[in-house]
């Protein structure tokens, strides 16, 4: 595989933009109460004992140990202020996008391409939801890690 040319300054501002943009679509957000099925799986986290119970089932019997980890690493408590577990999931859809932009700038070689890419991936409603439901951060996670491995 070709090795991508190294960055150039106006697409790391580009990035950084996209960043911004996610930051202002998600901002009314970031103080949200947690939703859906994150207050089961805080409720099932009373069954854990320890870091080894991570994969067992999560609260609807799936075998998810990266969502399970995830609640286990951070303990959210669902009557204190949630904009720290937001920010969390934040941080791990910034991972996802620049999986996704380098993924794509590695296959393509075109740096427009990429950023184009990325951009449709991070702002695409049903992705952006995935920061402030922290029960789909593994998801952005994943998206993250499976780029750079594919990169």
């Amino acid at each position: 595989m070709p090795v991508p040319p190294p960055f150039k300054k106006w697409e790391m501002f580009a990035f950084a933009g996209l960043m911004l943009l996610v930051v202002v679509v998600v901002f009314p957000g970031l103080r949200a109460a947690l939703f859906l099925d994150d207050f089961d799986e805080i409720r099932r986290l009373g069954d854990f004992s320890g870091w080894g119970d991570i994969w067992r089932s999560d609260c609807y019997g799936y075998c998810r140990p990266v969502k399970n980890a995830i609640f286990f690493a951070i303990q959210p408590n669902p009557n204190a202020s949630t904009l720290g577990i937001h920010v969390f999931g934040l941080c791990c859809y910034f991972w996802g996008m620049a999986g996704v932009h380098l993924l794509t700038r590695s296959l393509s070689g075109n740096r427009w391409l990429a950023l184009g890419c990325c951009a449709m991936w991070a702002l695409a409603p049903t992705q952006v939801s995935t920061i402030l439901w922290l029960s789909a951060t593994n998801v952005s996670l994943s998206a993250g890690f499976l780029c750079m491995a594919l990169y």
